[in-house]
């Protein structure tokens, strides 16, 4: 799945869309936002390029003020984030995504959407 077709099934149809970015040394930390999924789109891809950590919110905004609940304008999905790695609960993903397959099974959960985070899993239903 390309990076807007993930967009557009992941967050709401109406509203401002935030990216927040970590600069390369770790010093500069930035919400914009951004009128258009396409838009939201090429600003994530170019600052990945350029070596950011880059994240978008989950919620669309009312205001391109701050990236704040009472902001908030609308939100599709639930989220779950599965923390993997030596010094967490699951050494590596394969064992967060069993713990996370058995969770879903046994709460007779709908078939979420599963996101490698590096060392972990971003879990979204999208709501309809």
């Amino acid at each position: 799945m390309n990076t807007l077709k993930f967009l557009r099934r992941v967050l709401p149809t109406e509203g401002l869309y935030c990216r927040f970015t970590i600069s390369a040394n770790g010093l500069a930390k930035r919400n914009k936002f951004y009128g258009t999924l396409e838009e939201l789109e090429t600003a994530v891809l170019e600052s990945d390029q350029q070596g950011q950590t880059t994240f978008f919110s989950i919620s669309s905004f009312q205001e391109d003020t701050r990236r704040t609940k009472t902001n908030v304008h609308k939100t599709r999905v639930l989220t779950l984030d599965v923390d993997c790695g030596p010094t967490k609960a699951y050494p590596n993903w394969k064992e967060g995504l069993k713990v996370l397959l058995k969770f879903v099974t046994d709460m007779k959960l709908p078939k979420p959407m599963i996101v490698g985070s590096g060392n972990g899993l971003h879990v979204y239903w999208v709501l309809d």
